[in-house]
Formats: structure tokens, C-alpha cells, sequence
């Protein structure tokens, strides 16, 4: 691959421009400079092609690193190359000149260069003349003089002189045009990757930062790279090319033993080097530091950076791995023991992982194998406090591989490292296996403090997971039964918040009085803090709000004081939102979601993403922001499915069809229900059912819905009154009211009533006011104005918390219920409502609702005919397959039409007879003999 064509175009567009002004008689001097196998030679190669295809003479000189070379010898070659070509047959070599009689050695030289330059100067006014001298860093005295000699004269001829440094050379080069060369780019590279090798182009980032951008480098490892075994290898597995290998080997041979000591040294660090650092490794070793230091920056196997004076890198990574290569196992033994020593005396944290992996390369008996595996378990601990979960559990592993099947104190602190990290990084399942094991040699050891800390790791996860936290709990509860310390309280506050999972509310709220009484005796501040935990998801029913929202502030303050607990304060500030959004306190939960949002940030956990990405998502649905709340819904499902917990999972699907409501959601909703119904197996909480209800009522498969319900009505006096309950009721009585089950209905509006002002939102679900549902149960029940109130209240309050899209519903289900009261002044107050609702839902894209409202408009503007001939042909077929019970896809199926189509007729034909659901619009089809005027439809 030419890497002229991804890196040098800038270069060689300057080299073009200054050889048009040589042509037109303003001669130049260029000079490519850069370090070894950066592409100086490529540059100057490309160059003198471009000159040959324009015809222009062109002809070149090397110098070389032979100490054996005589002087000039780059110009003998240049000369004998335009003799050769018969472009310049008398030009004099500089050699050949002879001294005159009495002439000194300067004066003689002097002419020699004079000769030269004139000679060449006039050999380039007929068609101009391109010269190169090659690896000037290597030439003699004699041919930089030259060189410079030339430079000052070419402005007076045709000529393009061109030359190529590791550096700008010592002497007088003003006359020149400097033309550095760095790394090539990660663009380039990409470029290069897609046109010549097999090599991913995502890999051109990684690849910069192994080689530097060096061109002979990157071919090198791109050669190895391209061998098919080798295309999706770590580049630190490859090791260093032999070329790159022996490069690196003779560049050493060249510096001082205190240099390739410091170097060697060096190179066992990280990348970036402190200075003060490694002097204090080589300390003993070497006299005078700072020299050496400079001689390997001049050297260039090091660099400083400009920002930091202090620190020092390699000039590659693939410098410091041939440099670490070269070291003998004994030496690279003794540095990786100093290094890890000085680093420890440090004493920063942010040094765990640096420590750790010195202290593995110089694990070679018991006792560095046993600091080993304990600065693996610091490096694991502090990856834990930066939020850098993989690499504590990659720590924890490795301290565990360490240790095998050797007994070691640090074992059960390595295991509940992993399972923390497994645990924060969104693997709880893959984190009970540690705590398991933990558990057990509490048990058989009688270790009650091991046992607590064993059934601690893992919170706020549902489904199977919290099985087994429970039974964790269970086991550590058998050996902290007569314990009074705080580790007991934790442990009950830990069963406490568990139990809820499973409805077992009060056992909860009994074992958190509990976990409160002890923690609150015992003075420990993480237990007092997770026995508010508990207290607050044992208050769960909607009665216990205040109560909620006073020991929420109470876990506030105490994580924002002594305890200086971010977790606490996250679910401290999670509660708030929740309760404040049932109360319609929207300052209060605009200000605690700035808050959560830089705590999230700050834990890094994923769960906490979750449950920040879906109070969004709500945040969103209710302005009206559809694009926001899709895309936040869908990162949730993301991070649901990711972090392996069923209960997210339902919820993270449920908001789909929140949404879906509304508008048509971008991702396909068939099979939606079916799936929540499998993660939930057959013991799918009633909250699911309810919502399941409703969408199969809603899209017309009566027998699906009417089966849910079913299952249902029998739980609605036993349902646990937990945070589920109102939403629960709510949808309930929604599917009663849509199936035409009266009787459901009338519990489910009693049920409610007390709660008419309370809003059911919050991050699980927008539903808006309660006072919504208790409009459509009032209708449903028979009692028209009292619906009409109750959804004028469900307005007013929908609307003083800037909830738009609920608003808009419920404006538009008041004009639907008053059309078909048909009391005096309800068509024109209709009227009214209804087109609000329309442009509310115009203005935010809610198409479903903007449709039905459209519809309402059309009925009341007169476009509405005589009943059955306000339907069209297709309407008439459809309506009379819904009287014959069937499902949307059930017709859809028979009609050989999509079920958004069939879904779009019942909408239609429901608003131009002015029916509230299917059941209406059975009875009607049969009371008006629909069904024996439609014709079978084959």
C-alpha cells in the first residue's frame, strides 16, 4: 500500500507548489524531516516520480551510516546519476576538482561547493532540475556544507533541491522549506486498511495508539495482522515485529549504559512515565539520572509531553515493548519489585492497578505471589470506587487465579470483589456465584460478618435473582440470630426489601421495624441507612405517601452527612420523584432529578441508568415529546435485557405500550404482549394483566381480554395494596369498562374514588389522573355526569402539571362521553373539547388521538349520515365480523387487510355512531340485522 495516498497529500501538495515556482525560475530548498520509518523516503520518492512524469530531470543521493563512506560520497552519486542520463555530461564532481598551487583546504573545499552549485544551477535552466539527498542525518561534514552551499544559491536557477533528516540538522538551513512529518492520522489509516489489507478499519484507533501513526510500524504490524489467524488479535498479543525488533536493538546499541539502563527501566512502566518515578527506580543504579534522560530523548525513544513537563512517554508503544523485550527475565524481574515498591510508597490509590500488575510480573515465589494477589484485590477495590466495574472484576479474577486451589485469607475478600464488580457492572446473575461461595465458608467457618456481607452485594434486582438473595439472606440470618450489631440490622432490612418482590408486604414492613429498631441502637450509619431502605418499600400502599416522602428525607440528609452514601442518596432521590409525581409536585421533581441525574453519573451503575432513562421516558410522554420518550424507552429495554432481570425487562416493555397508545411506536408492537406474558410466565402479576387486558380490548380481541379479566376480578379484593395497586385498579377497571363488565367496574370506581386527586404517574407509567379512570368506570357503570366531572377534574389537574398528551385523552374522551349524552349545550362544549384535543395531538404527533378527534369534529360538524349508511361498504363488512366475536386479526386474516387497517375501521366506525367500545358495537351490528345484509366474505 502507498501511504502517500491516506497521509501525505498536504506535503506533497507544498513540495508541487514549490516546484512550479522553480520552474518559473524561483529555485527551492525543501527539507522532510521526521523520525525513523515515519515516510520521509516514500515523500521524496513520490516527489521525484511526479517531477519525471512533467519531464523534468530528476536525480538523487544517499548518504549512509558506513563511518567507512568517503566524503561527498552522496554527491559523487548524485553527479554520476545526471552524467549517466546525459542531462548534465560535463558536470564536475566534486571530488575531481583539484587544488591549486599554494591553496588551502578551505579555500579548496569552498570552490568545490562553488563549482558544484554553478554547474548544477546552469544544467537546470533548460528543463529545471529536481535533486534529492537521502538520510542527511548520516552525511559527512563536507556534504551538509554542500547541501546548505546549494540551498543559498538555488534561488537563482530552476532547481528543486529536496532533502531528508530525522531532524532540521545543525548549520545554517534558513534557506530551506522545513517540512515535518508526524504519525499518520486514525482517518489515514482507516483509508489504508480499506484499500490493502483484510484488517478491520474499526481497528485504525487501536492501531494509532500501538505504533504512533509510523508508517513502517503500521506495515509491520498490519503484515502480521493480515495473517488470517491473526485478523482479530489483541496487538499487544502479537509481540514485536523482528524488523521493528531489531531496529529498536540497534538504536540501543548506539546510547550509553546509563541511558539503556534508564530506558530498560522505563520501559517496564506504563506508557506515560513520571519522571520522578522512574528516577527513584534507577536510583541505585544510576549516578546522574538527567543526562540519561536526555540522551533517550534525543535518541527519540522517549518524549516529553508539552502539557505535562513532568511526564515522559515512549515515542511508541511498540518502542517500549521491543525495549521490554530486550530486557533478560532477571532484570525485567528486578525493575517490575522496585517499581511496585516506589509506586506503593506513593501511596495513591489511583495507583492500585499499576501496582498490581508489577507486582504479577514479580510474582515468582510464595511471598511476591502472596503481595500479588493482595495488591489485585486493591486494584479491584479501587476500580470499584472509579466506576471502572470490568477491571475490578478482571482484578478480582486474576487475584483469584493466583490464589487456585491454595487456601489464602484473601480469597473470600477477592470473591466479594468480583461479585461487587459483576454485581455494579449489570451481572447480578453472574454475581451470585461469588456470594455463594462466600456464603458457604461462612457457614462452615460460623463467620456471621463474612455471611452479612455475602447477602449484601446484590440490591434492587427482581425476579429469580431476588430468590436468591432471599435465600441468602435466609442462610446469614442463622448465623447473626442473637447478633445485635448493625451487619444483623442489614441483614433484615436487605429480607425486608426482598419480600416485597414477592408481596409479602407485611412480613416486610414488620422485619424493617425490625431492621430500624436495630440499626438505630446499634449507631451504624450504613445500616440505619439501608434499614430506611427497607421502611420506605414497606410503606407501599398509596396511603403511606407522606410517610414515604418524611423517611425519604430522612435517607437524604443522613447520605448527604456522616454516612456520605451516593447509593442512598440515588434511591433517597428516586423515592421523591415517584411520590412527587403521585402528588403533582412537578418543582420538587425537577429538582430531585437534577440531582439524580449527577448521581447516576457518579455510581456508574447501570441499574441506576435504568431507572434514570425511564424516569425520562415519562418526563417525556407526559410534555408530549414523543422522539425523547421513544428513544429513552428503548435504551431502557436495552439496559433491561442487558442487566438480566425480568421484572425491568417487563417494565422496560410495558412503557411501549404506554406510548403506543398515543402514536405508532417505530418498533413492531405484534408480539409485545406476547412476550411480557413469557418473561412473567404463569404467575404474571395482576398489574400485567390488567395492562394486557387492555390492549387486546383495545385492538379488538374481546376473547384474549375477556380471559385476562377473568383471572383478574378474583384478586381485586386481595390485592396487595403495595406501589402497583392504583395502577392495577386503574387498569382494571379500564378492561371492565371497554369489555362491558359492570359489575367490575363498579368495584374499581369505588376502589379509586378516594384517590380522585392523586395522579398514577410515575418512572413505571403515565397514566394521569385518577380522576380519568373514574370518568370512564362512571360511564361505564351508567352515571354520565358524574363522568362528565369526573373527567373535567382529570383535565384541570392534568393540565396543572403540564401533562399535555393525558390532557389531550382526556379532553377528547369528555367530548366522545357528551356526544353521547346529547344534553343540552353538550354538542357545542364537544365541539370545544374536542378541538383542543386535536390540536394538542396535531402539535405533538399523538396520531391516534388526532385521528379519533377528527372524527368527533366530522360527526358534529353534520358530516355524520343515517347510522348504517354513515359506513362505508368496507366498514359494514368489518363491524359485522367484530358482532360475530371476532379478534382485529382474526378479520384482518379473513379480509386478506394488514390489522392496523381493520384497527383503523373499528375506530372509525365506533366515532360515526358515536359507541364507547366493541361491545357497543356488536349489539348495535345485531340490533340493526348488520350482520344478515353483509354478505360471507371469501
Amino acid at each position: 500500500m502507498d501511504t502517500l495516498l491516506v497521509g501525505r497529500h498536504r506535503e506533497l501538495a507544498e513540495i508541487e507548489r514549490l516546484l512550479a515556482a522553480a520552474l518559473a525560475g524561483r529555485g527551492a530548498t525543501v527539507l522532510v524531516t521526521g523520525e525513523a520509518g515515519i515516510g520521509k523516503s516514500t515523500v521524496l520518492a513520490e516527489a521525484l516520480s511526479r517531477a519525471r512524469e512533467r519531464g523534468i530531470p530528476t536525480a538523487v543521493g544517499r548518504a549512509t551510516s558506513d563511518d567507512d563512506a568517503p566524503a561527498l560520497w552522496p554527491w559523487s552519486h548524485l553527479v554520476a546519476e545526471l552524467r549517466s542520463a546525459n542531462v548534465a555530461p560535463d558536470l564536475v564532481d566534486p571530488t575531481e576538482v583539484s587544488p591549486a598551487p599554494g591553496e588551502s583546504a578551505a579555500t579548496l573545499a569552498f570552490r568545490r561547493r562553488d563549482a558544484v552549485a554553478r554547474a548544477l544551477i546552469a544544467a537546470a535552466r533548460a528543463d529545471g532540475l529536481v535533486l534529492g539527498l537521502e538520510d542527511l542525518h548520516w552525511a559527512d561534514e563536507e556534504t551538509l556544507r554542500l547541501f546548505t552551499h546549494l540551498a543559498a544559491t538555488v534561488p537563482e536557477g530552476r532547481l528543486l533541491l529536496l532533502g531528508t533528516s530525522r531532524d532540521a540538522m545543525s548549520g545554517d538551513t534558513d534557506q530551506a522549506n522545513l517540512l515535518p512529518l508526524s504519525g499518520l492520522a486514525v482517518p489515514d489509516i482507516a483509508r489504508w486498511l480499506r484499500a490493502d489489507s483484510e484488517v478491520d478499519p474499526a481497528r485504525a484507533a487501536e492501531l494509532r495508539r500501538y505504533t504512533g501513526g509510523n508508517a513502517l510500524f503500521l506495515r509491520e504490524v498490519i503484515r502480521l495482522l493480515d495473517h488470517e489467524e491473526q485478523l482479530e488479535r489483541p496487538i499487544a498479543d502479537l509481540g514485536v515485529p523482528d524488523r521493528i525488533q531489531r531496529l529498536v536493538r540497534h538504536r540501543l546499541g548506539d546510547l550509553s549504559p546509563a541511558c539503556r539502563t534508564v530506558v530498560g527501566a522505563a520501559a517496564v512502566l506504563a506508557d506515560d512515565l513520571d519522571g520522578a518515578v522512574l528516577g527513584s527506580i534507577v536510583a541505585a543504579d544510576v549516578a546522574e539520572v538527567g543526562p540519561a534522560l536526555e540522551e533517550a530523548l534525543f535518541a527519540e525513544l522517549l518524549a516529553e509531553d508539552p502539557a505535562e513537563p513532568t511526564t515522559l512517554r515512549f515515542s511508541h508503544v511498540l518502542v517500549r515493548l521491543a525495549c521490554y523485550e530486550d530486557l533478560d527475565r532477571a532484570t525485567r524481574i528486578r525493575w517490575h519489585e522496585r517499581a511496585a515498591d516506589v509506586l506503593a510508597g506513593v501511596g495513591d490509590d489511583r495507583r492500585a492497578a499499576e501496582i498490581a500488575r508489577h507486582r504479577l510480573r514479580a510474582a515468582t515465589d510464595s511471598e511476591s505471589t502472596r503481595r500479588a494477589v493482595a495488591a489485585c484485590g486493591r486494584a479491584a477495590r479501587a476500580a470499584i470506587g472509579s466506576l471502572g466495574f470490568d477491571d475490578a472484576i478482571r482484578w478480582a479474577q486474576t487475584g483469584l487465579d493466583l490464589i487456585g486451589g491454595r487456601d489464602s485469607d484473601d480469597r473470600d475478600a477477592l470473591e466479594l470483589d468480583l461479585a461487587e464488580g459483576l454485581y455494579r457492572a449489570g451481572r447480578p446473575e453472574d454475581a451470585l456465584r461469588p456470594c455463594r461461595a462466600v456464603m458457604d465458608r461462612a457457614a462452615a467457618t460460623g463467620r456471621a460478618d463474612l455471611a452479612a456481607r455475602a447477602a449484601l452485594v446484590i440490591r434492587g434486582i427482581g425476579g429469580p435473582v431476588a430468590a436468591e438473595v432471599l435465600t441468602l439472606c435466609d442462610r446469614a440470618e442463622v448465623l447473626l440470630r442473637d447478633d445485635e450489631t448493625g451487619d444483623h440490622a442489614q441483614v433484615l432490612a436487605q429480607r425486608a426489601i426482598v419480600l416485597i418482590e414477592f408481596g409479602r408486604i407485611a412480613e416486610s414492613a414488620e422485619l424493617a421495624s425490625r431492621a430500624l429498631q436495630l440499626a438505630e441502637a446499634s449507631e451504624d450509619p450504613d445500616a440505619l441507612l439501608l434499614a430506611l431502605h427497607a421502611r420506605h418499600d414497606a410503606l407501599t400502599g398509596p396511603d403511606d405517601i407522606v410517610e414515604r416522602l418524611a423517611v425519604a428525607e430522612r435517607a437524604g440528609q443522613l447520605a448527604r452527612g456522616r454516612a456520605n452514601r451516593a447509593d442512598v442518596a440515588f434511591w433517597a432521590h428516586l423515592w421523591r420523584i415517584d411520590d412527587n409525581l403521585q402528588l403533582g409536585r412537578m418543582d420538587e421533581v425537577a429538582r430531585n432529578e437534577r440531582s439524580l441525574v449527577q448521581l447516576v453519573d457518579t455510581l456508574g451503575w447501570p441499574i441506576g441508568r435504568w431507572h434514570l432513562v425511564r424516569l425520562h421516558a415519562a418526563l417525556a410522554l407526559m410534555g408530549g415529546d414523543f422522539p425523547a420518550a421513544i428513544a429513552a424507552t428503548e435504551e431502557g429495554v436495552e439496559l433491561a435485557y442487558r442487566g438480566q432481570d425480568p421484572t425491568a425487562r417487563l417494565l422496560s416493555l410495558s412503557s411501549r405500550l404506554n406510548i403506543a397508545v398515543y402514536t405508532e411506536y417505530p418498533v413492531p408492537l405484534d408480539g409485545q404482549i406476547e412476550e411480557m406474558a413469557a418473561i412473567a410466565g404463569p404467575e404474571t402479576p395482576p398489574i400485567g394483566l390488567a395492562l394486557f387486558a387492555v390492549h387486546l380490548a383495545s385492538r379488538g380481541d374481546l376473547a384474549a381480554a375477556h380471559a385476562l379479566l377473568d383471572q383478574l376480578v378474583p384478586q381485586l379484593a386481595t390485592l396487595p395494596r403495595d406501589a402497583r395497586w392504583l395502577p392495577t385498579v386503574a387498569e382494571t377497571g379500564e378492561a371492565s369498562a371497554l369489555l362491558g363488565d359492570r359489575e367490575a367496574a363498579q368495584w374499581c370506581y369505588a376502589a379509586l374514588s378516594p384517590y380522585a386527586t392523586r395522579y398514577l404517574i410515575s418512572a413505571s407509567g403515565v397514566w394521569g389522573s385518577a380522576s380519568y379512570f373514574l370518568g370512564v368506570l362512571a360511564e361505564a357503570i351508567g352515571d354520565s355526569d358524574t363522568a362528565v366531572r369526573h373527567l373535567d377534574e382529570a383535565a384541570r389537574l392534568e393540565a396543572a402539571i403540564g401533562a399535555v398528551v393525558q390532557q389531550a385523552r382526556t379532553e377528547l374522551a369528555c367530548a366522545q362521553l357528551l356526544v353521547r349524552r346529547a344534553a343540552a349545550g353538550d354538542r357545542a362544549r364537544a365541539m370545544r373539547l374536542a378541538t383542543n384535543a386535536r390540536r394538542a395531538a396535531e402539535q405533538h404527533r399523538m396520531s391516534y388521538v388526532a385521528a379519533d378527534a377528527r372524527r368527533v369534529l366530522e360527526a358534529l360538524s353534520g358530516k355524520a349520515q343515517e347510522p348504517v349508511a354513515a359506513l362505508t361498504a368496507r366498514e359494514r363488512e368489518i363491524v359485522a365480523l367484530v358482532a360475530e366475536g371476532r379478534s382485529n386479526r382474526d378479520v384482518a386474516r379473513h379480509l386478506v387487510l394488514s390489522e392496523r387497517t381493520v384497527e383503523t375501521h373499528v375506530r372509525n366506525a365506533l366515532m360515526k355512531l358515536g359507541l364507547a367500545n366493541r361491545t357497543q358495537l356488536a349489539a348495535w351490528a345485531t340490533q340493526v340485522g348488520l350482520t344478515e345484509r353483509t354478505p360471507e366474505v371469501t
